[in-house]
């Protein structure tokens, strides 16, 4: 090693904190002036190459690199100097004491004055020899994948790309590390040069899709996902990329897309005609409903006029028949106009104060009639603790009522019907209160009971035929309930009896 003096070191007394600095690390270190021209190495770089500081100064100090790396070096190092960034290049130094190459990082920072000019160069050689294999062993594994491999220096300059690349794009791998984006379709240029700087930038992952130009000029997408390699102090050395042939996934997925826009739209074509139809339904069986209650009406009056008048035991008898049936058909219709109405969503609620002990009496005595024909009973259990004044929908509350307990007497022969009331939740001067109708009738199968209070469902066709019923009275039950944001239910076996329950919410009333 050459004896090294001020002098030799061309090194001022301002620079002598540098020049402890530089031989305390064990890298090796160099400095230059503005023009490229070295001006001063470390210790580490005479040991390490042998050369003397005459063989080192100036240019002469490429004599040490790999004959393989000088031209790309020299080019390099002649870049930075001229444009004034940042000198990072990876090439073979020789070791002298064995002649050996070895890799390392070379790496240079112009320093510049107050008006931005660069005096000097400070630049250092790492050994890589190690991380160097190791990406050596990956490129090896790199030409053996069907992908396009690619990997970059740490500020994000491509320095390798496999054979793939080639046979894809029909350009040298060397000339396509330089020209790579002209590759990508126009639309997706800016799109990717912007995702790979922000990645560079932020030393995070590169994830994309674009489309790269074949050597038959046609487009295909890619999917390029880019990892950065780090050495043991989380310093980026390499980044490590593949682009992975996605065309036909892509069109596959622009193909289902396309079809479920299609099919999404013949939907909202086919629902909105079944709204318009559902609309129209609705209106023509309230306007036939209107059409048949008027002369209904007529029926129900004249056959109860009749029945009071002298005639014959016969004609007093086809007259009574004459008035049932048209009470069960205004029954239908009623039921008809009230389902419909709740199909349209053309029934508001009608909130008044009322007694509960009201309510029960007048429900009651709709159904009078029927028990005591049946001869059965009806038995009411009130919570004692419940208030009797609410605040509610009486009309409708009575309705779903006298509905479930027709059906209980409809479907008993014989035994007791029972009507609980009770409180199953309180808030404030909110009650959760639960109305409960039993019955020991003939029951419903488990098959059923899944959609008992949907529209036109009965138990099976031999109800219809024995009781009668259009099987729209429970459907209009649980619409009536979740109008008043309730809940309805039943609980039945087949020849064990029927418990039906809803529960709706109800305000306290002074």
């Amino acid at each position: 090693m050459p004896d090294i003096n001020e002098t030799t070191l061309q090194l001022t007394a301002p620079d002598h904190q540098l020049r402890v600095l530089a031989e305390a690390i064990p890298q090796m270190v160099w400095t230059s002036d503005a023009c490229g021209m070295w001006q001063y190495v470390n210790n580490r770089w005479y040991e390490y190459t042998g050369l003397n500081y005459d063989q080192t100064r100036n240019l002469q100090w490429t004599m040490a690199v790999h004959a393989d790396d000088v031209e790309n070096t020299e080019e390099t190092w002649q870049r930075a100097i001229e444009t004034g960034k940042v000198y990072e290049i990876a090439h073979r130094i020789k070791r002298g004491s064995d002649g050996t190459f070895r890799w390392h990082l070379s790496r240079a920072m112009p320093l510049k004055n107050a008006s931005g000019d660069v005096t000097n160069w400070f630049g250092t050689s790492t050994d890589i020899e190690e991380q160097r294999q190791t990406i050596d062993q990956m490129k090896l594994l790199a030409e053996s994948i069907p992908q396009l491999v690619w990997t970059c220096n740490p500020n994000g300059e491509c320095d390798y790309m496999n054979e793939k690349w080639t046979e894809y794009t029909g350009v040298p791998a060397r000339k396509l590390q330089v020209i790579w984006l002209e590759q990508l379709h126009p639309d997706d240029r800016e799109s990717t040069k912007k995702a790979w700087q922000s990645a560079v930038d932020e030393r995070d992952v590169y994830d994309i899709d674009y489309r790269i130009r074949g050597k038959d000029s046609q487009y295909r997408w890619f999917r390029t996902r880019g990892l950065p390699i780090r050495d043991s102090e989380g310093k980026i050395i390499k980044w490590f990329g593949t682009c992975t042939d996605v065309n036909d996934q892509r069109k596959a997925a622009e193909l289902l897309e396309q079809r479920v826009q299609e099919r999404t739209e013949a939907l909202e074509i086919a629902r909105d005609e079944a709204v318009r139809a559902s609309i129209l339904k609705s209106q023509f069986v309230q306007n036939i409903s209107h059409e048949i209650r008027t002369p209904m009406s007529g029926v129900l009056g004249m056959s109860e006029l009749l029945s009071e008048m002298e005639m014959p035991d016969e004609a007093k008898e086809m007259s009574r028949h004459i008035f049932i049936a048209a009470n069960t058909l205004m029954g239908i219709v009623n039921d008809l106009l009230d389902f419909s109405k709740l199909d349209a969503n053309k029934v508001p609620l009608q909130m008044n104060k009322f007694s509960l002990a009201e309510l029960l009496k007048y429900g009651s005595l709709s159904i009078s009639s029927a028990l005591t024909k049946k001869k059965l009973a009806l038995v009411i259990d009130v919570e004692k603790t419940l208030p009797d004044c609410f605040f509610g929908d009486e009309k409708k509350i009575r309705q779903i009522l006298v509905n479930l307990l027709s059906n209980a007497v409809k479907f008993t022969e014989c035994g007791d019907i029972k009507l609980s009331i009770s409180e199953q939740a309180r808030s404030g001067d909110w009650l959760s209160v639960r109305f409960t109708v039993t019955d020991p009738g003939i029951g419903i199968s488990e098959e059923i009971l899944p959609k008992l209070f949907e529209p036109f469902v009965q138990a099976d066709g031999t109800i219809t035929r024995r009781f009668g019923g259009t099987g729209l009275g429970l459907s209009i039950c649980r619409k009536l309930v979740t109008l008043m944001k309730g809940e309805i239910g039943v609980e039945s076996k087949a020849g064990s009896g029927s418990t039906f329950w809803f529960m709706i919410p109800l305000e306290v009333s002074e």
